[in-house]
C-alpha cells in the first residue's frame, strides 16, 4: 500500500497533502453536490455525518490526497489496490490504482489533469511503480479525458459494482512507467492522444509548416490527423509537456528518424534540444545504431539544434548521429 501521509505534492495551483481533521466542512461541500460522488460510483454525501465517515477513512487509511486550492479543499485523489485481473505479462509488475473527485464549480478547467499528471510522476519517480491503472464509467467523459491527458490508455472493459449498488461498465485505462519521459521537473514527453483543438493551432503557423515540411500553406485537420496517424502506427509519438500544457511532439520513427515541432512561443529556448536528447537516449536503450533528422536549409535554428544535440551533416538536408 503507497502511504501519502507525510507526502506533500504541489502544482500549479493546487497543494495535495493528508486531509485534516478541519478539512470536514470543506469535504462536505464539494462531496454533498449531486453527481459528484455518483460519477465515482458512490453516493452524494446527505449529511455532515457522512462526510465524517469519509474524513475518518481517509485519515486512517493514509491513501489518499487532500486537493487543496486558494486554503480550502476541493476534491481528492486516492491510491489504491487494483479491482480486477492482471493480464499475464503484468502479473509481476507493480501496480496501483488512481481514483478521484473535484468539486462541481472546477469542472473544465483543467485542475484535475494538473493534480493526476503529479501524482502520476510521484508515483513513478518516487514509489518506483511499474503501471498505473484508472477507471471511467461509460458516459463519464470528463474522467476519461483527464486520463488520456496524462497518457493513460485503455487496458480493458468490466463491470463494477458501485457503492449505490449498481452495476456499471467501466473502462479502465492504464499508463506504464516506460511511456513517460522525465527530462525536468517542467518538461516531460508524454504519450500522444486527439488533442487536436490545441496541436492543430501549431500547424496553422505558416513559418513552422514551412520549416518542418517545407510546405506553402497550413494544415487542415484531416491532415494534421493523417500525419498523427501515421506517426503513432511507425514509432513512438510524444507531446512534449512544459509548464503543465503541450506545447510540441516528437517523434522517434521505426526507421530512426527523429522529428519534432514546436509551437513559435516555446522556440529558443533549448527545449527542442533537451527533447531530442531524450529521444536519443531512447533509442539507444531500444538497440538503434544511428538516429537521424531531416532538416531543410534554411531551418538554421533546426540546424543549430541537431549540431547542438551531436549529429553531423551528411548532406543537404540529412543528419545522422551514430550512437
Amino acid at each position: 500500500m503507497i502511504d501519502t501521509s507525510k507526502v506533500v505534492l504541489k502544482t500549479h495551483r493546487a497543494i495535495l497533502r493528508s486531509f485534516k481533521e478541519d478539512d470536514l466542512y470543506d469535504l462536505y461541500a464539494y462531496a454533498s453536490e449531486d453527481g459528484v460522488g455518483e460519477m465515482a460510483g458512490w453516493p452524494h454525501h446527505r449529511t455532515l455525518e457522512d462526510s465524517r465517515f469519509f474524513l475518518r477513512h481517509y485519515i486512517e487509511d493514509h491513501n489518499t490526497f487532500a486537493i487543496k486550492i486558494d486554503g480550502h479543499v476541493f476534491g481528492s485523489i486516492s491510491i489504491g489496490d487494483i479491482q480486477f485481473k492482471l493480464k499475464d505479462e503484468d502479473k509481476d509488475k507493480s501496480h496501483v490504482e488512481v481514483g478521484y473527485v473535484l468539486a462541481k464549480d472546477l469542472w473544465g478547467k483543467g485542475i484535475m489533469t494538473e493534480v493526476l499528471y503529479e501524482v502520476i510522476k510521484w508515483l513513478f519517480t518516487s514509489r518506483h511503480i511499474d503501471l498505473i491503472f484508472s477507471g471511467n464509467f461509460k458516459g463519464n467523459t470528463r474522467s476519461k479525458r483527464v486520463q488520456e491527458k496524462c497518457g493513460l490508455k485503455h487496458y480493458l472493459y468490466q463491470s463494477y459494482k458501485t457503492k449505490i449498488g449498481t452495476y456499471e461498465d467501466e473502462e479502465i485505462m492504464c499508463i506504464r512507467k516506460e511511456d513517460i519521459i522525465y527530462i525536468t521537473d517542467d518538461l516531460s514527453l508524454i504519450p500522444y492522444y486527439e488533442a487536436y483543438d490545441t496541436t492543430l493551432k501549431w500547424y496553422e503557423d505558416k513559418d513552422l509548416v514551412k520549416n518542418i515540411d517545407n510546405r506553402d500553406g497550413i494544415y487542415t485537420l484531416d491532415l494534421l490527423k493523417k500525419m498523427y496517424d501515421y506517426l503513432d502506427k511507425n514509432g513512438f509519438l510524444f507531446y512534449i509537456h512544459y509548464d503543465n500544457k503541450i506545447i510540441g511532439d516528437i517523434t522517434l520513427l521505426d526507421n530512426g528518424e527523429i522529428a519534432i515541432a514546436i509551437s513559435k512561443p516555446y522556440q529558443d529556448k533549448h527545449i527542442g534540444r533537451s527533447c531530442t536528447k531524450a529521444l536519443i537516449a531512447k533509442a539507444r536503450t531500444l538497440g538503434y545504431s544511428e538516429v537521424k533528422m531531416r532538416i531543410y536549409p534554411f531551418n538554421i535554428q533546426s540546424q543549430k539544434m541537431a549540431l547542438a544535440c551531436g549529429f553531423k551533416r551528411v548532406d543537404d538536408e540529412r543528419y545522422v548521429l551514430n550512437i
